[in-house]
């Protein structure tokens, strides 16, 4: 029995496991290195690097947000599918998407590959809103949490990624010589500097996360509705 029990806890701290977060502080980190040595080399390779690391990025954010809200608003099926093996798949396949884009060869690819991610951060924090109207046992202070963590990351997609995709976007589309407008040039710069502190955002989302995982999954999955 006490074996039984040692198992079932294993198992439960291997669940709580924040993989997804621990991939998207891995592409933090590319990120970082990446862009250092294109600003100090001026490395082409180190350039495609950065924009390769923070379209994952973008994409481990959307992980965990889906993450979020599966464990919310579908906590048995939450359960009885979620796996550390499940998460590895998903994290190896996550950092092949940016190769798949790259065969378009087309300018609008990163674009595109960073716009698709914002969407699905949207739905997924509106449906843990109302998933958490049906968590009758969950405490204020874990509701707040929950919310917390996925708000941080529509929030950094919001204010630090989308108006840099927007701005290229304008690039791409018009072929405007907007470098002659001063206003437009101060936006440019204020964009890519916002891309910047990405990584920033990304480090506080891994320390409102970890230590608080694994209870919000025993919490939530024992006080929520059954999946319908």
């Amino acid at each position: 029995m006490a074996e039984q029990n040692a198992s079932s806890n294993r198992s439960s701290g291997v669940r709580s496991t924040p993989v997804f977060v621990i991939h998207l502080i891995l592409s933090d980190l590319i990120q970082i290195i990446s862009k250092l040595t294109h600003t100090i080399t001026g490395s082409k390779d180190a350039l495609k690097a950065y924009y390769y690391s923070l379209i994952v990025g973008l994409y481990f954010m959307a992980c965990v947000a889906f993450e979020r809200y599966l464990l919310v608003s579908h906590p048995i099926w939450y359960r009885s599918h979620h796996s550390l093996n499940v998460c590895c798949v998903v994290s190896v396949i996550i950092w092949f998407v940016p190769l798949i884009f790259a065969v378009i060869r087309s300018p609008l690819f990163l674009p595109i590959a960073c716009l698709i991610p914002y969407p699905i951060i949207i739905l997924c924090f509106v449906g843990t809103c109302r998933g958490l109207s049906r968590a009758i046992s969950l405490t204020s202070l874990k509701r707040k949490r929950i919310l917390g963590s996925l708000f941080l990351v529509l929030l950094t997609y919001t204010f630090l990624i989308l108006p840099y995709i927007i701005i290229i976007l304008i690039l791409i589309l018009t072929e405007g010589p907007f470098h002659s407008y001063k206003l437009f040039y101060i936006f440019w710069y204020l964009a890519r500097y916002l891309v910047f502190l990405n990584p920033l955002a990304d480090c506080v989302l891994y320390m409102f996360l970890r230590p608080h995982v694994g209870g919000l999954m025993k919490s939530v999955h024992c006080c929520c509705r059954t999946d319908v």
